[in-house]
């Protein structure tokens, strides 16, 4: 047997004799905290490189293993949570991508009901506004037909009546003619008469004078 086999064997129990209290707090925590535990992961950490530092030290492979078994479940441990973690991160980023993919196709879909629905506002708004201006225009047209319709009948009443009275004037022309002719017919037969009369007036005054110088010249 070597010199240091005893000294080192000595100092194994020694340190398994003070890693007693060490031993029942691992085993509190083991009781307390969950596996992957960041306060429990440390803690073993720690133990698991006491340990195999011990049994670097004293030479005892027990020690060691132990400590290396610790320290590789207390890493893969560490790694499970790491991993979780991490998934939990990146699930969290797809909902957290998730909800703004609907949020977003959400206000999407409400934009494009607004803008649809403004559209329709415009388009009945320019229909109705097209309708008005129909409306006037055919209002317009109405009242300018019905002002050429009243000029048409007032431009034919008055052809009309201008014909009427330029007939009756013509009626009353041919009448005042045809009852101004046998006036002076009338008129030229007393005439005629007048100097027919005045004639045999001067005819007998004439033959009464020839008779009174008869008479004279026979009374001599």
């Amino acid at each position: 047997m070597k010199l240091l086999t005893v000294p080192r064997k000595i100092a194994a129990t020694e340190y398994r004799l003070l890693r007693m209290p060490l031993t029942a707090v691992h085993r509190g925590v083991e009781a307390r905290l969950a596996q992957d535990s960041p306060l429990r992961v440390r803690f073993e950490r720690a133990v698991a490189s006491v340990d195999n530092f011990a049994g670097t030290v004293t030479g005892d492979a027990s020690l060691q293993r132990r400590g290396t078994n610790l320290a590789r479940k207390t890493q893969a441990r560490a790694l499970a949570r790491s991993l979780e973690e991490k998934a939990a991160e990146k699930a969290a980023e797809a909902e957290a991508v998730l909800i703004r993919t609907r949020r977003d196709a959400a206000e999407r879909r409400t934009a494009a009901r607004t803008d649809a629905a403004a559209a329709e506002a415009a388009i009945e708004k320019r229909r109705r506004a097209e309708k008005v201006a129909a409306e006037r225009e055919a209002a317009v047209r109405a009242t300018e037909a019905t002002a050429a319709a009243r000029r048409q009948a007032q431009a034919k009443r008055a052809a009309a009546k201008a014909q009427t009275e330029s007939a009756v004037t013509a009626i009353d022309k041919r009448a005042a003619t045809r009852a101004a002719a046998p006036k002076a017919q009338v008129t030229r037969a007393a005439s005629a008469a007048g100097t027919a009369a005045t004639k045999r007036a001067e005819a007998d005054r004439i033959a009464g004078l020839a008779s009174a110088a008869k008479r004279k010249r026979t009374a001599r």
